[in-house]
């Protein structure tokens, strides 16, 4: 049996419409653009996470740091943390640029004294290091279960945070920034 047209039904087009052939290369450009930003993205992480390992692997010498920060009162029942310390190199550029410094020293300490007791000390001597409050000096509102202070002495800024390392330990971690040449 053969099958015949009868006339009325007309058959698809066997080339695609214009219409449709425009759609296609939308779609396939679409695709495309995602997949560029995505490697993009993919790669701008991957550097970041090797720059994230290249600092915590730095060897740091705890010595020349704090001799860098010998006029920074030190809270006397501390000791150095290299953890915080490392955490403090990745973050340090981050707060020279929030605060137009053009350089930063920091180190970190913990302690088994309340982040409280730690922040009153600091409250006491650094004054007595030449040290004063800055008018915005709480900045415990921006850090989630922390303390912060930030003191003047010239173009210099001392950035203070203090916070409990974990809910379940006692261990209090001391952040101690000092930026230099702040024009903020």
């Amino acid at each position: 049996m053969s099958y015949r047209n009868p006339g009325n039904i007309v058959s698809p087009p066997t080339t695609p419409t214009v219409a449709a052939t425009r759609a296609g290369k939308r779609a396939t450009n679409a695709i495309v653009v995602v997949g560029v930003i995505l490697l993009a993205l993919f790669a701008i992480s991957y550097f970041a996470l090797l720059r994230a390992k290249q600092i915590m692997e730095t060897p740091i010498n705890p010595v020349a740091r704090e001799v860098a920060l010998k006029d920074v009162p030190k809270f006397p029942y501390a000791s150095y943390d290299k953890m915080a310390t490392q955490s403090l190199l990745l973050t340090e550029r981050i707060f020279m640029r929030q605060y137009s410094a053009k350089s930063v020293d920091a180190l970190g300490f913990s302690s088994v004294i309340s982040p409280g007791q730690i922040i009153a000390w600091y409250d006491r001597n650094m004054p007595l290091a030449g040290y004063q409050s800055d008018a915005s000096s709480d900045l415990s509102k921006g850090f989630r279960e922390a303390q912060a202070r930030r003191y003047r002495k010239g173009n210099q800024m001392v950035l203070i945070q203090v916070q409990n390392r974990t809910q379940q330990e006692r261990d209090t971690l001391i952040l101690v920034y000092r930026f230099k040449d702040v024009s903020e």
